[in-house]
């Protein structure tokens, strides 16, 4: 079972990378929209 954590640990770690980069892509998105392209000065 030892073996097996390593491989979960970074399973988990792209998960999480994947999720962080979604988020902000929705965000930008959603900033895009709000604000339009460029950003507020």
């Amino acid at each position: 079972m030892a073996e097996a954590r390593p491989a979960a640990a970074v399973a988990l770690t792209g998960v999480a990378a994947h999720i962080t980069a979604e988020t902000a892509r929705r965000v930008e998105e959603w900033a895009d929209e709000k604000f339009g392209e460029e950003p507020p000065r």
